[in-house]
């Protein structure tokens, strides 16, 4: 399932952000 991926892929970038903002 796609959307599944997606959300992962989603929140590992957010953990990489670790709260920083990329305009």
């Amino acid at each position: 399932m796609a959307e599944v991926y997606f959300c992962k892929f989603y929140w590992l970038h957010i953990t990489l952000l670790d709260g920083k903002e990329f305009d």
